[in-house]
């Protein structure tokens, strides 16, 4: 094998370009790709490579497995339904911490989620998926919710008074100060 040293007229190139031209020339071929197109990063010879999905990582069954803590049968579904609605990574993001509160067991938090997601520029199918899901969410976590009597009686008067705000108020009113008893209202 000829010498690359004496193929190039390394006059013009200087002293340093003939060293490292011999340190080559020398090498094996994945020797030669390693120094030529690697780093080291941390210890470790990292190499460029080629995304070769025609998707985003943060598209892919095991980003979004991985980041839910959910099987890949699971991430396939949550994707395909994010898909339909052409989500960005923002959304996705978002999508995957709302899916990671699905187990949320507290009212002030999912509260929380909503006035987040509020702040969200969503389209209308996204927020559609969104506040359906956070009005299931909240529904659950309120039929839980052990009520007192009074608060009973609060949820009577408010359904009973069939939008005449001024009375229920006028009621509420006058129990706050004291000059009524909280009484459920009487049937009709």
């Amino acid at each position: 094998m000829q010498d690359i040293t004496q193929i190039y007229d390394h006059s013009e190139y200087g002293e340093a370009y003939d060293g490292m031209a011999r340190h080559v020339s020398a090498m094996s071929g994945l020797d030669r790709i390693i120094f030529e197109d690697c780093d080291l990063v941390s210890g470790k010879v990292c190499a460029p490579h080629e995304n070769l999905v025609p998707y985003p990582h943060w598209l892919s069954v095991d980003y979004v497995a991985h980041k839910c803590g959910c099987s890949y049968k699971e991430a396939k579904d949550l994707l395909e339904c994010w898909l339909i609605l052409d989500a960005t990574q923002e959304m996705v993001e978002t999508f995957i911490k709302w899916t990671k509160l699905k187990a949320v067991n507290d009212l002030d938090r999912l509260i929380c989620m909503g006035k987040e997601a509020y702040q969200l520029s969503m389209t209308k199918d996204q927020a559609g998926v969104f506040w359906t899901e956070y009005n299931i969410q909240k529904a659950r976590l309120e039929s839980k919710i052990k009520l007192g009597p009074v608060a009973r009686i609060f949820i009577k008067r408010i359904a009973k008074a069939n939008g005449n705000l001024a009375s229920l108020g006028a009621y509420l009113y006058k129990v706050q100060k004291g000059r009524s008893k909280a009484r459920s209202p009487t049937p009709s």
